[in-house]
């Protein structure tokens, strides 16, 4: 019983797949559309050409910003555990009062050059670079690091 059920087999013809070469297939769906291979439709548009990458000068603006934003905001990250008061009654530290203040706009600021498409990045940090705010972020913490070593 066992040899006969191994020996059953379906004997039905099989169908041969035909396959076009791509160029045939391409013309017999012109065809079948109504297109011209040698002339475009009539209310086709050319596309725009894809726009280039950043430059290297605009690369090195975004690590520049991100280095400013992420040096100040470890920083200010530093100052918010460091001179946390200890009670409510305690008096608040500048620096403690200056971290709670910036730390969610600085965040943003890295947040908008980090992430983003290249050109979104390249126009966060050209931004920040037309205005005074990031000088005087690299000026403040490169005074806070000199004064932390001497």
């Amino acid at each position: 019983m066992l040899w006969l059920r191994s020996q059953r087999r379906c004997h039905r013809p099989h169908r041969q797949i035909v396959r076009p070469e791509p160029r045939q297939a391409a013309e017999k769906l012109a065809s079948d559309f109504g297109l011209d291979p040698d002339k475009p439709p009539a209310n086709a548009i050319a596309l725009p050409p894809p726009k280039r990458g950043l430059t290297d000068e605009q690369w090195a603006d975004i690590a520049y910003c991100l280095r400013v934003l992420t040096d100040y905001l470890d920083l200010l990250h530093d100052w918010q555990e460091r001179y946390k008061p200890a009670t409510p009654e305690e008096p608040h530290d500048p620096r403690f009062e200056e971290a709670l203040h910036t730390t969610e706009t600085v965040e943003h600021l890295t947040d908008c050059v980090a992430f983003g498409t290249p050109q979104q990045k390249a126009d966060a940090a050209a931004q920040l670079l037309s205005g005074s705010y990031l000088l005087m972020l690299e000026e403040r913490t490169d005074r806070l690091a000199l004064a932390k070593c001497a």
